[in-house]
């Protein structure tokens, strides 16, 4: 099995500290996300993924309450000192606060982070709880300049639906990378979604500053049927090649539906096509060169 920089895991703590409200609430309405009513710590990360050699990983923001983004950065450098591997660290940010620029400064130079993200995806019915879509403001736009002036990543979670909008913003904002979270998160596999996701993930592959990681299937197919599986991952790899592609496991999210072990394995199974150099590429080397990691030994 092959060593790995895992792109995409998050970490919490429900008690005492009870910063990720989202969870208990996610839990009540979603019976089968109750799994999410659980503590998950560095030293639950290394149970988990014990039988792969995992080299780094990299820490997502995972929604801390309002807006104390400062807390969940401190708390994750904090509990990370548990871990055996290096460790990056994307932030949470509110790209549309006049103050941005500050906390962004304050994420890279005091915090560490490399990288924020900003969850854009939401839910237009009448009371939903997601904040209002905050593509096309040019408050948030500003935001977005400054990210890319201070050098960070820029992580997209976007939906299907919004991601001809983020096709623009890439080719505007040459000088921010970003990172396309979850392979563009293709959720309700209906014909109309599928050509959308399909068309405009195509556009973002041919611009330079987009890589992509290959992470979050479950929620496309809980049960990973092998043959969907590998038709995703060739698909996004063949367009962004293994050099601006990534392995990612977005657990704990996905580890309801399948182990580390697997997870590992059935990318390798998916992408047998590759050379080793191309599939070092995929799980280790563009990981390393993105978020700044050392490749431990």
């Amino acid at each position: 099995m092959r060593s790995v920089i895992d792109t995409h895991v998050h970490f919490w703590r429900l008690e005492p500290i009870g910063d990720h409200p989202w969870i208990l609430e996610a839990a009540r309405e979603n019976p089968s996300a109750a799994f999410l009513r659980h503590d998950f710590m560095p030293v639950d990360f290394v149970k988990a993924a014990a039988g792969v050699d995992v080299r780094a990983f990299v820490h997502i923001e995972a929604g801390w309450k309002g807006n104390e983004k400062k807390s969940e950065t401190l708390w994750v450098r904090r509990i990370v000192e548990e871990a055996p591997f290096p460790c990056a660290l994307v932030a949470g940010a509110a790209l549309e606060h006049p103050g941005v620029r500050d906390e962004l400064l304050w994420q890279k130079s005091c915090g560490g982070a490399v990288g924020v993200r900003q969850m854009l995806d939401w839910d237009p019915a009448p009371g939903a709880s997601q904040p209002p879509c905050l593509l096309g403001s040019p408050e948030w736009e500003r935001g977005l300049r400054i990210l890319g002036d201070l050098g960070l990543v820029f992580e997209v979670q976007a939906s299907p639906d919004q991601l001809p909008y983020v096709v623009s913003l890439v080719s505007r904002f040459p000088e921010v990378t970003f990172v396309l979270d979850h392979g563009g998160l293709r959720g309700r596999r209906t014909p109309e979604v599928e050509e959308l996701w399909r068309t405009a993930v195509a556009k973002m592959a041919v611009c330079n500053n987009v890589r992509v990681k290959v992470s979050g299937y479950g929620v496309v197919d809980a049960t990973w049927q092998a043959a969907g599986f590998k038709d995703y991952v060739n698909w996004l790899v063949d367009l962004f090649g293994p050099g601006r592609s990534m392995f990612g496991s977005n657990f704990p999210f996905d580890s309801a539906t399948i182990t580390y072990v697997d997870l590992v394995s059935l990318h390798e199974w998916a992408l047998e096509r590759l050379n080793s150099r191309e599939l070092d590429q995929y799980f280790l080397q563009t990981a390393a060169d993105l978020y700044e990691l050392p490749l431990r030994a």
